[in-house]
């Protein structure tokens, strides 16, 4: 019986997590902070991935991550440069290691 296995961006994922984890307080009037909670992003991205798998009847996961040399910027120099002002996530890069080490993300 042949199995099927499904490639999951996983730049998506840990994005997702790591936004849905983060949350800005207001202590005062000119007092903010971030914080993001590892257990919530974890919880998404298993969730997530359990999703995909129930949706598609998929057997096996791919997680596939970019790295800084992703190929599209060698074609296209501009690609994605209107995000370089944009706030990244807090816990973005820790979700990413957590990713590649648990859940055998590739790179």
């Amino acid at each position: 019986m042949s199995k099927t296995t499904i490639l999951i961006d996983a730049d998506v994922l840990a994005f997702e997590s790591s936004i849905i984890a983060q949350e800005n307080i207001q202590w005062e009037e000119e007092l903010w902070t971030v914080h993001a909670d590892m257990t919530v992003a974890k919880d998404r991205v298993i969730g997530r991935i359990e999703q995909f798998k129930d949706l598609l009847k998929a057997d096996e996961v791919v997680l596939a991550l970019s790295d800084r040399a992703n190929f599209r910027r060698k074609l296209f120099p501009e690609y994605k440069s209107n995000r370089r002002k944009s706030v990244l996530p807090v816990i973005l890069k820790p979700m990413k290691d957590w990713m590649i080490n648990e859940l055998d993300a590739q790179l």
